[in-house]
């Protein structure tokens, strides 16, 4: 079979006044491997106006618009817009030869220009590269979520919103039996007791709230009947209070009896500017019911939009491109479809120098419990004075005894803890035995410790003991002694088990940490129990060292974290997990629309098969300490092998390198007749002659004129029967094939 067409390309270079381009050879590709992702080259005719050339000047930020078209048999079409990269001239020939690029070209382009590194903080990926595309004046994109305004769409758990009124002298009832072409596992049935004697049966779902004014989108996921019908779909509109406002546009569908139909739908439909509340409405058209006969619907859906997407609720699933939620009490709520946003956390794969902090009240944030008072040692939660948040604790005595507030903290035997506490006092005076601070072991041989506080007043120092619990201990006993008729005031109290004093932290409070280096939480509750620091691993990765382009900065991060940044030709910017995978059949066979195929099984090209990667990583610290990193995936007998001067950002980078490499052993370079719906990440399907069908995946598109043709790229090829699920004749599902079968084995 051969098939007519005719193809146009266009370009227009946006300039202050747009100038169309007399395009005499083009080339446009998109190529998930590359990066720039979208990449054209066109030979023009050199335009006559001077003034014009002179404009269309690649260091000047020029953009130029490809529109490719194909019209007759299986019309398609595509528009891109890229950045000018490069121009050339060929005065004797009169032409111009333009390079265009998507806009990864622009990250590649900015490099940093400082003299010291800059760094993002917090681990996500996804913070780093938003960082690296603000210099571009570029984000990612963000997919508005989406909310399905039908509380009960599906029926899982209960019939509530849905009646049936069942047509002249007809009774019916309403159940949500479980069924195996569900939305879920039910769906919402009305069931014939008494047979109608005439028709318009109505199928009511009520009530949906809305917005007047708005526009809203409508649909029924399933409808079936028992028998062969012809069905009207409406909606009715009612004020908030339950008034009548009028009925939307409807829509009728012929139905086969038992066979689940689609095509109930409404889109772009505006709400009356009275409208607070919509009926989802199917009207049977004159036929009768008989006695058990059936009428039933599955997959509401209502979203504020212009067109409808496919069915969701909040327990549907879909890969790892979404998440769905219910707002409220699951099958009896709205619910939202949001894009998962991919955060690649680089300390996935360990954390460093936990430390906790065994006070359970630090801050005092919360209260001053814990301390206890000894004879005339007094203390209480403060707000006069505070070294950090809002509140200390307030310690007083009364007179020259042996009175102190203290509290015991549970130690081990043999370890050393280091004890700190920031203090103030108000006035110098006689404080028994000169303490200030004083630390002692219960249980065993008493051991003890003290400080004296310094002779400076009203400002806030630091005292610590290194302490070694003695053979016994069970706890450690910390006391803190006021001058006679002085208070003291006590904060951001530590105790953690080492030899080494670090700076005080509690679940909330860095105090002064690097935000994005450093974790702190509490192992219960908030300002009451004891805190954890983590020093995060891999931070180094992170820094931004001048001289580094902003996509050299940002690579190796994707690639640990097996995320892939690309620019569409749309200049969207995606951040995707692994692969790029896209809905949709690419499809090159003989005898229908190829025009030439090569087939390539190579051992030699370690740059496109291997089945091992080893990633070498050098580069100096912050303390200026040069470093070597290893990360390896893989099987030793055929191995790529790359060096990086830059820090490791952990492991995953060579897994990822690897996973790219699967099905590149067997490659197809096919050229076949162009169809711009084409694009990397599609499922391909060639028939090649004396070959089995392959099966595998789009990773790159050309397109070329005045050829008309297109070069399609291939990986992953596996071989696929002929009586797979992808050649089964049109009307099967994939997901109708039981779990665990793989579709391109399944024999219908």
């Amino acid at each position: 079979m051969s098939l007519l067409s005719a193809h146009a390309v266009s370009a227009v270079v946006q300039l202050d006044t747009p100038v169309e381009l007399s395009i005499e050879d083009a080339s446009v590709t998109l190529d998930d491997s590359w990066a720039p992702y979208g990449q054209a080259r066109l030979t023009c005719f050199t335009p006559a106006d001077l003034d014009v050339l002179d404009e269309i000047d690649p260091k000047e930020d020029i953009r130029v618009t490809l529109d490719l078209a194909r019209t007759l048999n299986l019309p398609s079409a595509r528009s891109f817009d890229l950045g000018l990269r490069s121009r050339e001239i060929d005065h004797e020939a009169g032409t111009m030869v333009l390079e265009l690029a998507t806009d990864e070209a622009l990250l590649q382009d900015y490099t940093l220009l400082t003299t010291a590194t800059e760094r993002t903080y917090g681990l996500s990926v996804r913070t780093a590269v938003a960082y690296a595309l603000a210099k571009i004046s570029a984000a990612l994109y963000s997919e508005p979520t989406l909310t399905n305004l039908v509380p009960n769409p599906s029926g899982e758990t209960a019939t509530t919103g849905y009646t049936i009124s069942a047509g002249t002298g007809g009774t019916a009832a309403i159940t949500n039996p479980t069924s195996t072409t569900a939305f879920g596992s039910k769906v919402i049935r009305a069931t014939w007791s008494v047979a109608s004697t005439a028709g318009n049966a109505i199928l009511t779902y009520s009530t949906t709230s809305v917005t007047a004014g708005h526009t809203y989108s409508f649909g029924i996921g399933h409808v079936r009947a028992s028998v062969a019908k012809t069905l009207r779909f409406l909606v009715n509109w009612y004020t908030s209070g339950g008034g009548f406002v009028g009925q939307s546009t409807n829509v009728t569908v012929a139905v086969s009896a038992g066979v689940v139909s689609t095509g109930f739908k409404l889109e772009g439909v505006v709400a009356p500017p009275t409208a607070g509340k919509a009926d989802f409405i199917v009207i049977d058209l004159g036929a009768v019911w008989p006695v058990a006969s059936y009428l039933e619907v599955d997959g509401l859906l209502l979203v504020e939009a212009s067109t409808l997407p496919a069915y969701f609720d909040g327990s549907s699933t879909d890969g790892t491109d979404y998440t769905y939620a219910w707002t409220g009490t699951a099958n009896a709520s709205t619910s939202t479809k949001a894009l998962y946003l991919f955060d690649g956390t680089l300390e996935s794969d360990a954390v460093e120098a936990v430390r906790t902090n065994l006070f359970t009240n630090p801050n005092f944030e919360a209260a001053s419990t814990g301390f206890t008072n000894n004879l005339g040692g007094a203390q209480a939660r403060s707000s006069t004075v505070a070294r950090t948040d809002t509140y200390s604790m307030a310690v007083t005595r009364s007179a020259a005894t042996d009175d102190y507030v203290y509290v015991n903290i549970a130690a081990t035997a043999g370890t050393t803890y280091v004890i700190s506490a920031w203090v103030r006092h108000t006035a110098n005076g006689a404080s028994q035995f000169s303490r200030g601070l004083h630390v002692e072991n219960v249980g065993g041989v008493v051991a003890t410790q003290d400080v004296a506080y310094s002779t400076t007043l009203n400002t806030w120092e630091r005292m610590s003991v290194t302490f070694t619990a003695p053979a016994s201990t069970t706890a450690l006993s910390i006391r803190f002694y006021a001058a006679t008729s002085t208070t003291v005031y006590v904060d951001n109290l530590l105790i953690t088990a080492g030899s080494d004093l670090i700076a005080y932290f509690d679940g909330g409070n860095l105090d002064g940490r690097v935000a994005g280096l450093y974790a702190t939480a509490w192992t219960g509750t908030a300002n009451a129990s004891t805190s954890t620091l983590t020093n995060l691993s891999h931070t180094d990765a992170t820094i931004w060292a001048p001289g580094v382009s902003a996509w050299k900065y940002v690579e190796p991060l994707l690639q640990a974290t097996n995320l892939k940044l690309y620019c569409d030709e749309n200049r969207v910017w995606h951040l995707i997990e692994g692969t790029l995978v896209v809905d949709g059949v690419v499809t090159v066979a003989e005898a229908f629309n190829l025009k030439a195929g090569r087939e390539l099984i190579s051992r030699d090209d370690a740059g496109d098969w291997y089945l091992g990667v080893a990633i070498k990583y050098a580069w100096t610290d912050a303390e200026g300490e040069q470093q070597v990193a290893y990360d390896v995936a893989g099987d030793p007998s055929k191995v790529l092998v790359l060096e990086y001067e830059r820090p490791y950002p952990g492991p995953g980078a060579a897994a990822y390198v690897l996973g790219r490499a699967e099905g590149k052993g067997r490659v197809y370079d096919l050229t076949a007749m162009s169809a711009y719906d084409a694009q990397p990440g599609k499922q391909l399907v060639a028939t090649l002659p004396n070959t089995s069908i392959q099966v595998g995946v789009v990773s790159g598109v050309t397109w070329r004129f005045p050829q008309h043709d297109m070069s399609v790229k291939s990986r992953g090829l596996t071989e696929a029967p002929a009586d797979a699920w992808l050649f089964a004749d049109d009307g099967l599902a994939w997901d109708e094939i039981a779990v665990g079968v793989d579709w391109t084995e399944y024999t219908p």
